[in-house]
């Protein structure tokens, strides 16, 4: 039984990473995509990786609705750098961060060295 649930629950990585990257193809080809990486969308939120490489702190970006770069939240302690989010929202997004630092990490690492970090979403875990 507990095989069978991590099975399912790979499957489920699988499924959302896929998603994502239709997502991300869809924005880059109506020219919205500009170096932002989406790492995870939730609700009405989209948090994102910003691959420009004068940022020096690995950090995300997280849209809210329609409000771009809501806040910033380092990778490496989860503290909100900049901006304001619903507390909602932010007790979701923090835990996720936390959970998911490793492979955050290493998808900043991969988009700081101009490589393709596609693969690596399968290694996030889910909100």
């Amino acid at each position: 039984m507990e095989e069978t649930i991590e099975k399912l629950q790979k499957e489920l990585r699988l499924l959302k990473a896929q998603f994502l990257l239709i997502e991300k193809l869809e924005e880059k080809s109506q020219g919205g995509y500009e170096k932002k990486y989406l790492v995870l969308k939730y609700e009405n939120l989209k948090v994102k990786i910003d691959a420009c490489k004068n940022h020096k702190r690995p950090h995300l970006h997280v849209d809210y609705g329609s409000t771009f770069h809501a806040i910033s939240i380092a990778i490496d302690t989860c503290e909100v750098l900049a901006g304001s989010l619903p507390s909602k929202y932010l007790n979701k997004i923090q835990p996720w961060v936390i959970k998911n630092q490793e492979p955050l990490q290493k998808i900043w690492d991969a988009l700081m060295n101009s490589a393709n970090p596609d693969s690596l979403l399968l290694e996030l875990q889910s909100e």
